[in-house]
């Protein structure tokens, strides 16, 4: 007994000592935000944390949590108050805000707005978001500890990468175990030995479970994995390939079963009483490339199914200016920064309004914006031939179309098994040379896409301009393409495009292609090939 009090004794002292040695030369880092699973909290995070990350070593921020492991300092009570809009945000580490200080998440950005629009009313946001779910987990939360919150309205927000949990596992259910109350960790979570232990714990597991065997799938929302082929997975987990609307019938497995999901979560979060809103986010990638697959598989059933939505992909895309970068942390992270998340909250908070109902108002969502989104487009595409030849190609809906050249000379070549072929100035003179595109449609149109396909010649030798008008209006100069950088010495290509939301619809639209110097535009003779010079119009709701 005498001995075992000694080592008792000993081990005590040791501990004593390595604590005191690890807070003295603070061996430790900064006690990062780690999911965590305690049943009589809120959230899904460690309490009361004050704490800051760097990401690649320059990119330092803030983080908080409150006494419910939400992010944020604001501590909300499970009982909403009078007069309140209280709104749960739920979803991954673009909700949490990774990259960002607290007040520059988009969820508090949010409640800013909504506080202006709404000034007699106390506003309630709350950032559930946490890094490392998908839609699964984000389901898996909100029936455990979610719901209980009875917010007015659940925002769920959406990535490209829910669809790869999917495929084998979902974290949340496998890691949360036996939930236990958090109670007799709360002095254990203040010492430096927990902290260094947990952070390792982390950084070494990470997201790399083991893979869950038949009989846990069952018991962990096993009806929602899609057993993937070779093909499917090879899709699913190259992200461009997975963005890309010609892959959609590869994956639609996925996409039915990420709606299957959907619809679950909003029949839950609607029997509780509240309002439902999804939030659709797109990588930076796709502001640059014409990727639409998320808004082609999701917005159709969004419609069908009456499900407010708010799509990111065109407003980011019309604000762009030929620069994605504004609104993400890129190149150190592929997070919106505090730009992107303003956008976010902006275009959000557009969504929510209240609706009188007798003599009380009742928080509404709606989807805010009254053209389709990247589908049932109408196209025009012109078609160049050798000697100055044009062409155009419609599909119904378009009433009439031409397209005209001033000072151009066409080229055509046979590249790859198929056939470029481009426009320049006449001879590569110092005058400008200039193709038109006028269409007229059936029926008003609200949004027009453009694509440019264009090569320029070495710095300062060349250049393309784009404008257009509508309804004969005057012309709007929108982009201009050159190579002025000493670090592109030699001629590049691009196929660059733009978007024109327009104030009202229009029935007619002029482009005008203005080439200078050593500059051309191109189209290939392929229609499926997405190098072409045409334009995709969407007509109102």
């Amino acid at each position: 007994m005498k001995n075992a009090i000694v080592v008792l004794v000993i081990t005590l002292c040791c501990l004593l000592l390595f604590e005191a040695g690890l807070r003295l030369f603070k061996v430790i880092p900064d006690t990062i935000p780690r999911p965590v699973f305690y049943s009589d909290l809120l959230g899904d995070f460690e309490p009361h944390l004050s704490t800051s990350e760097t990401l690649c070593g320059s990119l330092k921020y803030s983080i908080s949590t409150n006494s419910q492991g939400l992010r944020g300092k604001r501590e909300f009570s499970l009982q909403k108050p009078d007069n309140t809009l209280r709104v749960l945000c739920i979803g991954d580490s673009f909700t949490y805000g990774t990259g960002v200080d607290d007040e520059f998440t988009y969820p508090e950005l949010l409640r800013i707005y909504l506080a202006e629009k709404f000034p007699g009313m106390n506003i309630e946001v709350i950032n559930a978001g946490v890094f490392l779910y998908d839609i699964v987990d984000e389901y898996d939360y909100y029936k455990d500890k979610g719901h209980k919150l009875n917010a007015d309205i659940v925002i769920l927000q959406y990535y490209v990468n829910d669809l790869e949990g999917m495929t084998r596992w979902f974290f949340r259910p496998k890691n949360k175990g036996n939930e236990h109350s958090s109670r007799w960790k709360s002095l254990l979570r203040q010492t430096a030995i927990y902290n260094l232990a947990a952070y390792f714990k982390f950084k070494i597991n990470g997201k790399s479970t083991p893979a869950l065997s038949v009989k846990e799938r069952a018991e962990q929302y096993g009806e929602f994995i899609v057993q993937g082929t070779e093909e499917q997975l090879a899709v699913i987990f190259n992200q461009d390939r997975l963005l890309r609307e010609e892959n959609y019938d590869a994956i639609a497995a996925d996409w039915n079963m990420y709606q299957r999901v959907l619809k679950t979560f909003k029949d839950t979060v609607e029997s509780n009483g509240s309002q439902f809103l999804l939030l659709l986010l797109p990588d930076e990638s796709q502001l640059t490339t014409y990727s639409n697959a998320p808004s082609h598989a999701l917005v159709p059933w969004l419609e069908k199914f009456d499900v407010s939505h708010v799509d990111m992909l065109h407003h980011l895309r019309s604000m762009k200016g030929g620069n994605s970068k504004p609104f993400y942390n890129s190149p150190c992270d592929f997070h919106f920064n505090r730009f992107g998340n303003t956008l976010t909250a902006k275009s959000v908070s557009k969504a929510i309004e209240m609706q009188a109902i007798g003599a009380t108002l009742k928080p509404k969502t709606r989807t805010p914006y009254d053209y389709r989104t990247y589908r049932d487009g109408i196209e025009t595409r012109v078609a160049i031939a050798e000697g100055g030849a044009l062409g155009v190609e419609t599909v119904p809906g378009v009433r009439s179309a031409t397209a005209s050249s001033s000072g151009l000379e066409t080229q055509c070549a046979r590249m790859h098994d198929d056939t470029v072929c481009q426009a320049f100035p006449s001879g590569h003179a110092a005058s400008p040379g200039t193709l038109w595109l006028d269409v007229e449609y059936d029926r008003p149109m609200h949004r027009m896409t453009v694509f440019v396909p264009h090569k320029v010649g070495a710095a300062g030798t060349g250049g393309v301009n784009m404008s257009y008008s509508v309804d004969g209006g005057a012309m709007t100069t929108v982009d201009q393409y050159t190579n002025a950088g000493k670090s592109t010495p030699d001629a590049f290509e691009n196929v660059a495009f733009f978007e024109i939301d327009l104030e009202k619809p229009c029935r007619s639209i002029r482009i005008e292609y203005r080439l200078q110097g050593n500059a051309a535009i191109f189209s290939n003779e392929d229609p499926k090939d997405f190098r072409q010079i045409k334009i995709i119009a969407y007509e109102p709701q």
